[in-house]
Parts: structure tokens; C-alpha cells; sequence
């Protein structure tokens, strides 16, 4: 068994791997996060606007031409993923099955109409897209 004065240089050669290690370890880590904060800027007091850019050889410096050049990747990839589907010449009536049951529509009793046009809420109305509020 090591004796006290073996024991306390062991303690202090793992305590010096540590510090020798962690030091550098976390100095990495503070200038990471450091830059993270600052990509993101997740500053309160600190306000970043993005002066200029540069798009090919030439360098953009009106803000509405940035955001434009910014959300391009975002506005086209769509677009982009769809060219990328091989066109299909199959109708899609070949995915239902036939059957033999019928049904029919009946227009509805006016009745029915008025009973639930009366439970519309007229302070909501639908937007642009037709979808009611309720």
C-alpha cells in the first residue's frame, strides 16, 4: 500500500492531468458559446443588422435585396424537391377500387339552413383562404 506522501503526489500529478486538460477544454468551450451568442445574436443590448452581403461577385447592401437573398434557399426548395420527382403518367383513378354501392346527394331542407346559419357567430368571419374561425 502506497504510503501518505505516494498518496498526495498522486492526488496532485490527477489534479494537474485535469487542470491540463479542462483548461484548454473549457476555453474552447466559453469562445463556442461565445460564438454562438453572437450567430444568434442572443445579446439583449446588442442589435445586429446584417450590412452586407455577398452573392457571387457582387456584394448586396440594400436591406430588402438581403432578405431576398437570405430566404431564396427557403422560397425555391420546393420547387427544387418537385423537379426532382420523376413524372408519373398514372391516373388516379387506377388507385380506387370498383364497387357496387351508390349513393346520392339531396339538396338540404331549408330549414337545416337557417337553423345553422343562425348559430354562425358574426364577429367571426373567414379569411382569405374560405376556412371559418369555428
Amino acid at each position: 500500500m502506497p504510503g501518505t506522501t505516494q498518496i498526495t503526489k498522486l492526488r496532485m500529478l490527477s489534479v494537474n492531468i485535469l487542470l491540463t486538460i479542462w483548461s484548454p477544454a473549457n476555453q474552447i468551450l466559453k469562445k463556442t458559446w461565445q460564438l454562438i451568442n453572437d450567430l444568434t445574436s442572443r445579446h439583449p443590448n446588442k442589435v445586429r443588422n446584417i450590412a452586407e452581403i455577398k452573392v457571387g461577385e457582387q456584394t448586396v447592401t440594400e436591406s430588402s435585396e438581403i432578405a431576398e437573398e437570405l430566404n431564396l434557399p427557403f422560397s425555391s426548395v420546393g420547387e427544387k424537391l418537385a423537379s426532382e420527382i420523376p413524372s408519373s403518367y398514372v391516373e388516379p383513378e387506377s388507385y380506387l377500387e370498383a364497387t357496387k354501392t351508390t349513393f346520392s346527394l339531396k339538396d338540404p331542407p331549408v330549414s337545416v339552413i337557417r337553423k345553422l346559419l343562425a348559430k354562425l357567430n358574426e364577429r367571426n368571419a373567414a379569411g382569405l383562404d374560405n376556412i371559418p374561425c369555428s
